[in-house]
């Protein structure tokens, strides 16, 4: 099943570098103390990609990965925000006055990248730890403190997000800049492609200890066993390879025994986003006290809710509650104190929380969404609405909910443009569905003229927007009579999966499938959505069985995840047998 894919975007380096010099000329009219450290860490995290997109394009350019002045300069300038983030880190959690950032040197580390022959352009990709899964750059300084003292280290990142978290582990050993690389080949096989340089430097390292720096590991742990790998095959003995991983698990079911072995041995410390944050000893790296403003002191109780257990809070009876993919939730918390209950939502570090906190703004301006109070670190807080229900979609009801949720479609499709490479094309989409219906439904399913490629070459050109690409009723609340909220719908166009920014009509065809629409009630929804945006009703059509598609293969990789958890393995095996179902129907009516 195809299901998740890289988020890529095509970006100027020197518009990025201009940001980032902007970024410091306004860092000191941020307000709260969090929310300036936020800020800063957005630089930093800014600052990361751009040495990783320049460092993907050296190595490009050389056949493989090795020194190159661009991210040397550009390596420098993350170091030097790294410390600075590194330093009001712990002025947050002293309560202090957070130290006064080193802007010359900044400055001076910018001009230097500026001044190079970049390139035009480079891809930049989302570090998917920032983004989606709680991961800290404080929290690789954190585990980097437990290493001995003694004798030299070398620093290596793997890229993506080892640009960054690598330059923290430098900055926090007093190490020399880091060296980056990205592993190459099967994602369960992977290997280093490395220029003659820099095995040479490898090689003279040889009896240093070696500091492998990485989010993950996931199914394979491949991406760590290559770098591995070939510091070994230059000379390094395993006792001196450390691993720096985000979480303390094993290897995954792909990985292969030789590396399974090295990793049970290797020394790995890793600091949790729970021991970082949630359980800090000092009050104001608490995540309780970050919102301590809007709850009325920083005693307030905090639950977690993450992994579906929000249901508890939603729902009357287990038997109602609809199926989640526990693995992919973001993390969630309850948060209450004298003046109310709010929700916790981690919506990502650096610029993705930063656009997640104004789409969700924007839709609580026009009446869609409960109000976004607050964005501190990457959590946003929303007021929790005790009042509201799920939805219970009666057939009264249905006329006024298809007539809503139109307006709420043509809004989005109004208000959020979104840039032409923000999401999955056309053929990506299609080849992404055939696998899917031949993993499930067989390979004459595949061939079905709902899926021919002759079919797109009529479809009018895209009209990126955010989409919800979220749209099961269980993602809706009632509120008092004929009045109903999208609990989410800030993120889900920018998480982990290959379909991102789409033209509207991907949500109209996700409508027209999760609330089963007769057709008199489509065409309304349609009718609806093209008062405020250009829809092409072919393309709706186009885009159904791909929807369905996809989120077949969402919920059968899901329950195969979730084996240890039968209750919502089941769950999730049931929504996947409706969508197959619904996709068996559409491929052959």
């Amino acid at each position: 099943m195809l299901v998740y894919g890289d988020q890529v975007r095509i970006a100027d380096p020197r518009q990025v570098l201009a940001g980032l010099r902007h970024g410091l000329q306004t860092l000191d009219t941020v307000g709260p103390p969090v929310e300036r450290h936020s800020r800063l860490a957005s630089l930093f995290i800014s600052a990361g990609e751009l040495a990783q997109g320049l460092a993907d394009a050296a190595s490009a350019g050389q056949g493989g990965d090795g020194p190159s002045a661009e991210e040397d300069a550009a390596i420098a300038l993350v170091m030097a925000l790294a410390s600075a983030t590194l330093d009001s880190w712990r002025a947050l959690g002293e309560e202090t006055v957070a130290p006064a950032v080193e802007k010359v040197a900044l400055r001076d580390a910018l001009t230097c990248v500026e001044g190079l022959p970049l390139p035009a352009e480079v891809e930049l990709k989302t570090a998917e730890g920032y983004a989606f899964y709680a991961l800290y750059p404080e929290a690789y300084a954190e585990a980097a403190l437990q290493l001995p003292s003694c004798g030299e280290h070398r620093v290596i990142g793997i890229r993506s997000i080892g640009s960054g978290l690598a330059a923290v582990v430098a900055a926090t050993l007093g190490a020399g800049r880091p060296t980056t690389v990205r592993p190459v080949g099967h994602p369960f096989q992977r290997r280093l492609q490395l220029t003659s340089r820099l095995e040479t430097s490898l090689k003279a390292s040889a009896k240093s200890r070696f500091i492998v720096v990485d989010e993950g590991p996931g199914l394979s742990g491949s991406s760590f066993g290559a770098v591995a790998d070939a510091l070994e095959g230059l000379g390094a003995a395993p006792p001196r390879i450390t691993f720096l991983p985000g979480h303390g698990g094993e290897l995954g079911s792909k990985a292969s025994e030789a590396h399974r072995a090295r990793w049970a041995t290797a020394e790995r410390p890793c600091v949790s986003f729970d021991t970082l944050v949630l359980r800090a000893e000092a009050p104001g790296h608490r995540l309780q006290s970050w919102f301590a403003d809007l709850t009325g002191g920083e005693d307030a109780s905090l639950i977690e809710v993450s992994g579906g257990a929000w249901r508890a809070h939603r729902y009357a009876e287990e038997a109602a509650w609809p199926a989640s993919n526990t693995h992919q939730e973001r993390r969630k918390f309850l948060l209450r104190g004298p003046a109310g209950t709010w929700l916790l939502k981690f919506v990502g570090l650096g610029a993705a929380g930063e656009r997640a906190f104004a789409q969700a703004q924007a839709l609580a301006g026009a009446g869609f969404a409960p109000q976004a109070s607050a964005l501190r670190y990457g959590f946003l807080a929303q007021p929790w609405l005790a009042d509201t229900r799920p939805l219970q979609l009666r057939p009264e009801d249905r006329h006024a909910f298809v007539r809503r949720l139109g307006d709420y479609l043509g809004w989005r499709a109004e208000h959020l443009p979104a840039p032409d490479r923000a999401g999955a094309s056309l053929t990506t989409l299609l080849e992404m569905a055939r696998v899917n219906v031949a993993e499930s439904l067989g390979g004459a399913a595949a061939r079905s003229p709902a899926l021919a490629e002759a079919l797109w070459t009529s479809a009018t050109p895209l009209r990126r927007v955010w989409t919800d690409n979220r749209l099961h009723a269980h993602e809706w609340l009632e509120q008092g009579e004929g009045g109903w909220l999208k609990a989410d719908g800030v993120d889900h166009a920018a998480a982990h999966d290959l379909i991102g920014a789409q033209d509207i009509a991907w949500d109209l065809a996700a409508a027209r499938s999760e609330f089963e629409l007769e057709v008199s009630e489509a065409a309304l929804l349609l009718a609806i959505v093209r008062e405020r945006a250009e829809v092409d009703p072919d393309l709706v059509a186009l885009l159904e069985p791909i929807y369905l598609a996809f989120q077949l293969g969402v919920y059968t990789l899901a329950a195969e995840a979730h084996g240890a958890w039968p209750q919502e393995r089941v769950r999730l095996q049931r929504m996947g047998a409706a969508y197959r179902r619904r996709l068996s129907r559409r491929l052959f009516e």
